[in-house]
């Protein structure tokens, strides 16, 4: 079969079968769009995990700080309350 022969019996079938080739037609944009948005949720993703690792440090240093309350103040242990009379 030649390629001329090919094209129009193409040609043909997409004439005859037009609901089918919206529908498919259809389908392969939807497609297309769905792996190009989560293509772009997933580089947006890694960017923004990328920065908020980047923006904690030097990853390969242990930084060791004082516990400290939820006022703020450092906790140098147990107080000793005192009693009012």
């Amino acid at each position: 079969m030649r390629t001329r022969d090919i094209i129009r019996r193409a040609g043909k079938n997409l004439r005859q079968a037009k609901a089918r080739t919206i529908l498919t037609s259809l389908a392969i944009a939807v497609g297309s769009f769905t792996i190009a948005l989560a293509m772009a949720a997933g580089n947006g993703g890694r960017s923004y995990i990328d920065g908020v690792v980047s923006g904690a440090g030097d990853m390969r240093t242990v930084q060791v700080v004082a516990k400290q309350d939820s006022r703020g103040e450092d906790d140098d242990g147990p107080q000793q309350l005192v009693a009012k009379a």
